[in-house]
């Protein structure tokens, strides 16, 4: 084995000699600044993994199709665009090209007969030539086995990501319909105190002024005053029956104030969801734009007039604007600050029409 990983190796010199790896069964030269190989390392003949991950290379020379007893070959992150023109003496079981330049898929890899897993995700082919790829290796007529082609490891990974995300985002708006139900829940609790204190309260008002007028009755013809009395004892039962009747209504309000906490509470809910989705689907909005954008550059590269960059120069300013503008409000949520949260919306609302207008203008012009 020899590994010479990460050693910041930009080429082999002149006089390297691979006939002297004769017997190398690990050759590492992951995260180095090489640009080729040399076309003698087909001599390396056992070679059985050879490592080449994160380096500059875009092309490998034909004569590593020698290395027949080469079962694993990894060029990730290079710059890969050519391949060697024949591929039938290879015996590769595992190749990985993640993270290249690869547009398509030459011919040549028809020629694989025992390639068993093919990682191709992070290249710029689209779902049209993925298609084609999956057709023309499984229908090679010099295959041995079926090849699995792998092109959604990076995607898997944000998937997994993004689900991750979601559930934080649920359990924080559980958390938030939970405290406001609490909150509603002691509202509801305090006013049902209150009415029933204020209730008790009336109560013992109503007895003490039936117990005034009963004693006022037996004393009733025996002193003077007695009609003046009885007048005040009336008087005093008749005040208390105002106060049972404006107790009862305090009561009432109080626990009218606790259903509308509770209502509050489920009303909160509902619009915190709600919230959630729409932040979602400015975030959808906002990579439409970026799409175009992204497209537009790629376009813009062959030659446009310098109105029709500042354009895209403008879409791209405004769709930053748009995208914090999106966390901020997704932040409000979590918060349940409404206030903020509108804002936000807002804010990213205005900013997405100016990427949008900026893109209008940009194709209006371009000729």
């Amino acid at each position: 084995e020899l590994i010479l990983s990460r050693n910041q190796i930009e080429s082999f010199s002149s006089s390297t000699n691979f006939t002297l790896a004769a017997n190398l069964s690990l050759l590492n030269l992951e995260g180095n600044k090489l640009q080729n190989i040399p076309n003698d390392i087909g001599k390396a003949r056992n070679l059985n993994i050879l490592r080449l991950e994160n380096n500059k290379l875009s092309a490998l020379p034909d004569s590593i199709v020698k290395l027949n007893r080469l079962a694993t070959l990894s060029l990730d992150s290079n710059l890969i665009i050519r391949f060697p023109t024949s591929m039938l003496d290879w015996n590769l079981k595992f190749l990985s090209l993640r993270h290249n330049e690869l547009l398509n898929l030459p011919s040549s890899f028809e020629d694989f007969m025992y390639l068993e897993k093919l990682y191709m995700d992070g290249n710029r082919i689209g779902k049209k030539k993925r298609k084609s790829i999956e057709n023309m290796v499984s229908s090679s007529s010099f295959s041995a086995i079926e090849t699995q082609i792998i092109w959604g490891y990076q995607k898997a990974e944000n998937d997994k990501k993004e689900a991750k995300r979601k559930k934080r985002m649920a359990k924080e708006v559980a958390r938030l319909a939970k405290k406001l139900d609490k909150r509603a829940q002691r509202k509801a609790k305090k006013a049902a105190r209150k009415a029933k204190r204020l209730q008790k309260a009336g109560l013992d008002e109503i007895a003490l002024s039936e117990k005034d007028s009963t004693n006022v009755k037996d004393r009733r013809g025996r002193n003077i005053g007695t009609d003046s009395t009885g007048t005040n004892a009336r008087g005093k039962k008749g005040k208390n029956d105002k106060d049972y009747s404006e107790a009862l209504r305090a009561a009432e309000e109080a626990l009218s104030k606790a259903k509308d906490a509770v209502d509050e509470a489920e009303t909160n809910l509902s619009e915190s969801s709600f919230s959630l989705e729409s932040v979602n689907y400015a975030k959808k909005r906002i990579n439409e734009v970026k799409k175009l954008v992204r497209s537009a550059k790629q376009a813009g590269k062959k030659g446009n007039s310098d109105a029709y960059k500042r354009y895209i120069a403008l879409a791209e300013a405004a769709l930053k604007v748009a995208d914090q503008a999106r966390k901020t409000a997704e932040e409000a949520v979590l918060k349940g600050d409404s206030s903020a949260f509108k804002a936000a919306m807002k804010e990213a609302e205005d900013a997405l029409k100016q990427a949008e207008e900026a893109m209008r203008k940009a194709e209006a012009g371009k000729e």
